[in-house]
Formats: C-alpha cells, structure tokens, sequence
C-alpha cells in the first residue's frame, strides 16, 4: 500500500465512521423487523443527561410496547477477548508482517460493553423516572469472533 492509498483510507475509515455504520447495520436490520410486523420506534445516538452533568450515548434504543431494548453496537474486526466481570475487553488484530516477516499482532483495549450498556441502562431509568423493562443488546459486527466470554446478566444478550 503506498503512502496516498494509507492516507485516504485512514481519512475514510475514521474509528467514528466504523462505529456509525456498525450503528447503520443496526437500524436497517431493526428496519427488516417491523416490515415483519413488529412495530417500534427506533432511535439513534441519543444522549441521556446524568446525574453528575455528563451525558450518556446510547447507539441505538428499539422502543416497543413490551419494553426498550438498549443497543450498544461494537463494530470491530479480529478476535475478542472479555467477560461480564473484566474491567476491559481486548480486540486481538492480525497486522501484517514485520521487517523480519514475522507476524504483527495488535490489541486494542477498549471498556467492558456489558458494564457500558449497563450504566445507559441505568441512566435511562433514572432519567425517565418510570418502571418499564429494558434489555440490554450488546451486537458485534461479523468481522470479529468472540472468544472468551462467559454467561452474561439475565438482562443482557451479546449477539454477533
């Protein structure tokens, strides 16, 4: 890859754009099951206010009359490595060869989705003010493989 082609796709895949079409994928799927008629309102990036001044970013909320499903999406490519207890999860990324060609090996920490979709969860509660039942979705793109995760909460589904 020369240096022009390196540039453009850093400039085109951004992590924030990965992220916003792994959020896309999501609410066209979401899209498939009302056509199937299950009706919902779907909503995006939606920012919760929190008790201490900070803000909440919620991907994607799927509101139907059984409940709220809390949507964290994770568009991420290689191995990942993490369980419900680990403060951090761990990408693992093949990255091509050294200069010995040796295989290069990349990991990316990046904070316990079932923990982060938990505090929405709660902030949602609290914000609304209302017993509604909620379920925490935690979907990883098709270009990752789960390899260690262990049973999760009864109100959290990690889905690939």
């Amino acid at each position: 890859m020369d240096l022009f082609e390196s540039f453009i796709k850093r400039l085109i895949f951004t992590p924030e754009s990965v992220g916003l079409h792994g959020e896309k994928m999501i609410v066209r799927k979401l899209g498939w099951v009302q056509f199937c008629g299950k009706r919902g309102k779907i909503l995006q990036n939606i920012y919760v206010p929190r008790e201490n001044g900070e803000t909440s970013e919620i991907d994607v909320l799927y509101i139907t009359q059984k409940g709220i499903f809390v949507i964290e999406s994770k568009n991420y490519s290689g191995y990942i490595f993490g369980s419900e207890n680990n403060h951090n999860w761990t990408s693992t990324l093949y990255a091509g060869k050294d200069q010995l060609g040796r295989k290069k090996v990349e990991h990316h920490q990046f904070y316990n989705p079932v923990k982060q979709n938990n505090t929405h969860i709660k902030t949602l509660m609290h914000y609304l003010n209302v017993d509604i039942p909620m379920l925490s979705l935690i979907v990883f793109s098709e270009r990752c493989e789960l390899k260690k995760h262990h049973a999760f909460l009864s109100r959290c589904v990690c889905l690939q």
